[in-house]
């Protein structure tokens, strides 16, 4: 008999590295001057500590909790198969949304350059 495999869910949350990951494609595609290419360089440093944190979350929940620096977080991450798409991250939503809402976030995961698929549930 086949052994049961026990997934446990968390919740993880990625706004903040959405925010950050369409900000640094608009610093970068807007970028004018020396001060604009500056900025663009912190918003990368905003996105790569959000992304380390996130996958070291998700590791976590796989329960992988003995890395403790980005770079072993996302070596890791790559051995352990999250470093490209990962299996559905859930995110629930509530009844009130309506289907044209969800439509244009379910484009925006997608499209997102995020390494882990999310899908939407109610």
């Amino acid at each position: 008999m086949a052994k049961k495999t026990e997934l446990k869910t968390i919740a993880i949350d990625i706004k903040p590295l959405l925010t950050a990951r369409n900000l640094l494609k608009n610093i970068v595609k807007d970028a004018e001057n020396e001060y604009e290419q500056m900025g663009a360089v912190q918003a990368f440093e905003i996105c790569y500590e959000l992304a380390w944190k996130t996958l070291k979350k998700v590791l976590a929940s796989q329960g992988i909790k003995e890395i403790y620096s980005p770079k072993e977080i996302f070596r890791k991450s790559y051995l352990e198969g999250t470093a490209g798409r990962i299996s559905d991250l859930d995110i629930c939503y509530q009844d009130h949304i309506s289907s044209l809402v969800l439509a244009d976030i379910r484009e925006e995961f997608t499209e997102s350059d995020l390494p882990f698929e999310v899908e939407l549930v109610n």
